[in-house]
């Protein structure tokens, strides 16, 4: 199967779907910025280059290319990440749920 390619250059959005800012400033908290950092501070993991190299696309591109078996491994460790909240997890793991063939059209 071809991979797809996730955006996540995306705000990360509160439960009334608001823009959330970072801490004691006026820029939005993104996404791929919280991504980035989660695997780039993973701790024993099985995998370390493929999640410093998803870290290193997510800082470059904002976007991932990920085919089922990598989309899987990365579901996986969103739901599984104690440094991220319910909130920034739910968020990571709508935009996989979302056909990206589908963002791009709206």
């Amino acid at each position: 199967m071809a991979n797809k390619t996730y955006d996540f250059d995306l705000d990360l959005l509160d439960m009334d779907d608001v823009p959330m800012k970072q801490s004691g400033g006026d820029t939005n908290l993104t996404l791929w910025k919280l991504l980035s950092g989660a695997l780039g501070s993973a701790q024993s993991q099985q995998e370390p280059l493929k999640l410093l190299e998803w870290a290193m696309n997510l800082r470059k591109d904002k976007k991932l290319s990920l085919d089922t078996t990598d989309k899987e491994k990365l579901e996986q460790f969103i739901s599984n990440c104690q440094s991220l909240n319910v909130l920034i997890q739910g968020r990571l793991l709508m935009v996989l749920k979302t056909d990206p063939e589908k963002l791009k059209k709206a």
